[in-house]
């Protein structure tokens, strides 16, 4: 690599780079110059020119230009730059001028670094999602460009898809673009859509606006309705809002409000109450009608460990009420969810993590129910395990230095109720019924190895002991004729133990030399397992944990004074002494998977079975059906494609015996020694082209990342396709046509062409012979366009749409939807 310094003389190097660093002249360049081609520079000494040929850059100040051929009149402070042909004969090497974070492409410009103007000649300007095509530019002093007949896209292609073609053309970068007259034109064929003047917002980052809407209709109301029509703003550096609405034209209404608040490194966190009030389906005429309110309040936050170093604490909101989803989601999903939960979170850890504590508040609801729970607090402080008997310069082989001792400590304050109590005026009633307590548990183990460490001991005693905060109290009231209740303030205690020993080992058979197939070796491995365990009698009315009154008729009522107590408690406990037992098995093999030319096998171990376990207990101090129901249950995967999980249950009584509480052998009733109750079986695979020796596709991208108007699918894979199938028997239940469950759950995607995409989510009962919620959908990738197609044949949302939608998100109110629903009372 040849180096020269100053702006007098002469280079020229064939086959290689030249480099020149050029120092400020008098008279020349006010700032130095770094340069460098592939081919040659020539310096030009009378007219004071340095020209540079093939793979030409030059770093001047800020800018940052690559051409084929770039030219520097040093007197005129002037820099002219063009591409080249090529071997194949295309202009190609087009020069690329880079301005500080801006980046311009032309076929040639011209640029006075003293009066800070140029001429660019077939510019090709990109901001943000925005490419402009200009064929004659005028750059001026404040850095925006002018220019006449040029194309304003979203589309990168050299040749756009689609484009506005605009008579004049001013861009002030990362601003906005000014343009005159202007009509759209798509695959070169001028469209009749013209706008006689406009404004592109192209400034990085957030941009305030109006939402533009869309439209539809909904079946609910029998009304067409704008959607989603509202504005954003930006409300400093870290947070933004956004007001939008549906309306219809019957005066049904829904109102959201979103806002984000962002802090890299620190937090985030985002919210949005949605309210809305839909006729109760009354004729608008009837006094009977009105229009019912709904609400949904979402949110979220997360702070940053790097923030909050060891501390844990983030959350998610989710509350509605029960008709908000029905009425107002546009999906399928969302319109057949009734569990809605919420959370917020705070841990932290003590004293090396040997105490961590937890705290959070809690909402779970169902909406077909109407079942609504909050916790609020709910605090876990625990203490790990903890060995006191343990010496340091043991090898702890004793078992008692092996007790571990260990603390949980659980606070609790719950409100279960209906929410259409607690977001009513009664909502006092049901605060009321506040449920709160604390819940100790001490466990102390060990562990013990015998017979030289084959066996395994584990003996294990636990402490359990609640408190209460308040009593309830019942008595006859003669005047009312009804029994009272009256709490009662004061600790309460109630405490529990037990202690149990569980001993297990492994069995292990091998078999070698096998020849079946491509299996040589089988290897099955059997745990077996015996546990023991003992829990006392207790009588809760000795105790006080249960009380009586005297009714009407003299007789004496037993009640349980912490019957709503939140972690239960207060009732008799039986003495029980039980036995249990346990069989597992996992059976593997060495599979040839391959064979060289020496005819030498190459073998890997498979599961064959995962899991196979058989377990039951035996309660001693149980006065009926002392056996337990003797569990089944299998899972694994066959060929490394199906999972299959089945269990059943079995009991050696007849079935009389639990409807009677009499105890009656199967055995004595039907000869037989056990009576199936239970049985599940379900088989899932997911199928793809790598399965069969197939390209496996690319990774998906992060949808949720995407700032678009919709999904947008993944086109690198050509098809993937999920099965399931879920029996299930009932042994137990009265109505013989509801014993059995029997169904077939499938989706998925593929390509008919690179372009094309086809995906489905369905499903069949096979008892009640009929297709489950099923959704289609068709999707077109057009390069900067996309069309979506999406159909529900059947249920409450019955329903197609069709859309066509620029992919970038600055044009993604430039779309053409279309929806209708099948419901023949729509037309």
């Amino acid at each position: 690599m040849a180096c020269a310094t100053g702006v007098f003389g002469q280079v020229s190097k064939q086959g290689d780079s030249a480099v020149v660093r050029v120092k400020k002249p008098a008279g020349g360049l006010d700032q130095a110059i770094d340069y460098k081609a592939s081919d040659s520079i020539i310096f030009d000494i009378k007219r004071n020119k340095v020209y540079l040929f093939n793979d030409a850059v030059l770093i001047y100040g800020d800018l940052h230009l690559t051409a084929h051929y770039i030219e520097i009149d040093l007197t005129r402070k002037e820099i002219f730059a063009k591409g080249g042909v090529d071997s194949a004969g295309r202009y190609a090497n087009l020069p690329v001028l880079k301005d500080g974070d801006e980046s311009y492409k032309a076929d040639s410009m011209r640029y006075n670094s003293n009066s800070k103007k140029g001429r660019v000649y077939g510019l090709r300007l990109t901001q943000e999602e925005a490419v402009i095509h200009l064929n004659k530019v005028l750059k001026n002093e404040d850095g925006s460009f002018a220019g006449q007949n040029g194309k304003i896209t979203t589309c990168d292609a050299d040749h756009p898809h689609f484009y506005f073609n605009a008579s004049k053309i001013k861009v002030v970068p990362n601003n906005k673009v000014f343009f005159g007259a202007a009509n759209l034109v798509v695959e070169d064929v001028p469209t009749p859509l013209a706008i006689p003047f406009g404004l592109a917002p192209i400034k990085k980052g957030r941009r305030n606006g109006i939402l533009f809407p869309g439209y539809g209709y909904n079946q609910f109301n029998k009304s067409f309705y704008l959607q989603n029509f509202g504005y954003y703003t930006g409300l400093g550096e870290f947070a933004d809002l956004t007001l939008s609405t549906d309306a219809y034209l019957n005066g049904d209404l829904r109102l959201s409000l979103g806002s984000n608040i962002v802090k890299r490194y620190r937090y985030r966190s985002n919210v949005n109450l949605s309210g809305s009030w839909f006729g109760n389906g009354a004729e608008r005429t009837s006094p009977a009608f009105k229009r019912n309110a709904d609400f949904s309040l979402r949110g979220g936050f997360a702070f940053d460990n790097k923030f909050l170093p060891g501390i844990t604490l983030n959350g998610d909101l989710n509350v509605q009420t029960g008709n908000f989803n029905r009425l107002n989601s546009r999906n399928i999903n969302d319109i057949s969810r009734q569990q809605f939960q919420s959370s917020i979170n705070f841990g932290r850890s003590f004293l090396k993590n040997k105490v961590n504590l937890a705290a959070s508040a809690r909402h779970l609801q169902n909406t077909a129910t109407r079942d609504f729970r909050l916790e609020l607090p709910s605090i876990n402080l625990g203490v790990s395990s903890l060995t006191p008997f343990a010496r340091k310069n043991s090898s702890g082989q004793k078992w008692y230095e092996q007790i571990r001792l260990s603390y949980n400590m659980a606070f609790n304050n719950v409100l279960n109720t209906k929410d259409t109590i607690l977001f009513s005026k009664d909502y006092r009633t049901a605060l009321k019924k506040t449920q709160n307590g604390i819940q100790h548990s001490i466990p102390i183990a060990t562990n013990i190895k015998l017979l030289k460490g084959i066996v395994n001991l584990s003996p294990n005693l636990n402490y359990r002991e609640t408190w209460y905060f308040k009593a309830t109290d019942k008595f006859w009231d003669t005047a009312s004729k009804t029994v009272q209740t009256k709490d009662v303030a004061g600790l309460n205690r109630i405490n529990s133990w037990d202690v149990s020993a569980s001993m297990n080992t492994n069995i292990y058979g091998t078999f070698q030399g096998l020849k079946a197939g491509k299996i040589r070796a089988l290897r099955h491995t059997i745990t077996p397992s015996v546990s023991v365990g003992y829990r006392p009698k207790i009588s809760a009315l000795q105790r006080g944990w249960q009380s009586t009154y005297t009714d009407s008729a003299g007789k004496s009522i037993k009640y349980n004074r912490f019957e709503t107590g939140i972690f239960g408690g207060g009732n008799d406990q039986a003495e029980s002494g039980s036995l249990g037992f346990g069989l597992n098995n996992n059976l593997q093999a060495k599979k040839v998977v391959s064979v060289d030319s020496a005819g030498n096998e190459k073998l890997d171990k498979v599961n064959l079975i995962d899991q196979f376990s058989i377990t039951g207990s035996y309660n001693f101090f149980a006065k009926t059906l002392k056996m337990s129901d003797i569990n089944a249950n299998l899972n694994t995967t066959l060929l490394k494609k199906i999972n299959i999980t089945a269990g059943s249950g079995f009991s050696i009584y007849d079935k009389d015996s639990f409807a009677r509480g009499a105890q009656r052998f199967q055995w004595d009733v039907n000869k037989s020694p056990v009576r199936m109750r239970r049985a599940d079986v379900s088989l899932s695979t997911r199928l793809s082209p790598e399965m069969f020796g197939g390209k496996a596709g690319k990774e998906k991208p992060d949808t949720a990342a995407i700032e678009a108007p919709s999904e947008y699918f993944h086109y690198d894979m050509p098809w993937s396709m999920q099965f399931a199938w879920v029996f299930g028997y009932n042994a137990e239940i009265a109505n013989r046509d509801l014993r059995v469950q029997n169904r077939i759950n499938f989706s998925g995607d593929f390509n008919l062409t690179p372009e094309w995409k086809i995906g489905f989510t369905s499903g069949y009962d096979l008892v009640r012979k009929e297709i489950a919620a099923s959704q289609f959908t068709v999707t077109r990738n057009l390069h900067c366009w996309q069309i979506d197609f999406s159909w529900i044949p059947s249920g409450f949302a019955k329903q197609w749409m069709f859309t066509l939608r620029p992919k970038a998100g600055m044009l993604q109110d430039l779309k053409i939807p279309k929806r209708a629903y099948s419901n023949p009372a729509m037309f």
